[in-house]
């Protein structure tokens, strides 16, 4: 069960940590197999797993999890990749305005790499922010994206199909 917007602190990192066990919730529950990876600040990696024990190490990494890394994401997905096999959906939750990464996602989709974005709009929590340049970079390299908003219904958000 997904808080309600009024029980989740105002910060994309809490939305992070709500996206990300939601997600894990869901597919482990569909009997989908669920990997992890995660620089929080040290380095978390489970390998893909459908049992409801993948869904625990998930939550109570998530429950620790802070975002302080020393690690750009382009870093971690560079660091990653050869741990991505052909054929898998990759689901990157971030907040990130930094859009280096997005170049980092294309070479995994040479590669067969599925990426997918859920993208926490940080114009909505800060409105000094602008997320415009990340979003049309998204669209321009074709990597479907979810876009949450402070104060939206998570749920409802996470139904709706990528642009």
């Amino acid at each position: 069960i997904i808080p309600s917007t009024q029980e989740i602190p105002p910060s994309t990192e809490e939305y992070g940590v709500i996206i990300g066990a939601s997600l894990a919730k869901y597919f482990i529950e569909s009997e989908r197999a669920v990997g992890y990876v995660a620089y929080t600040p040290r380095r978390h990696f489970f390998d893909p797993n459908r049992d409801h024990r993948q869904l625990t190490r998930i939550l109570q990494t998530l429950a620790i999890a802070r975002s302080t890394s020393t690690h750009t994401l382009k870093d971690m997905l560079s660091l990653e990749a050869p741990h991505f096999t052909r054929g898998t959906t990759l689901i990157i939750i971030t907040s990130s305005l930094d859009t280096q990464w997005v170049e980092e996602a294309q070479i995994l989709m040479r590669r067969g790499i599925r990426p997918m974005c859920v993208l926490i709009d940080t114009a909505s929590f800060d409105s000094s922010r602008n997320s415009d340049e990340m979003r049309g970079m998204l669209q321009l390299a074709k990597i479907p994206t979810i876009v949450v908003r402070k104060n939206d219904d998570i749920a409802t958000t996470l139904e709706q199909r990528p642009i």
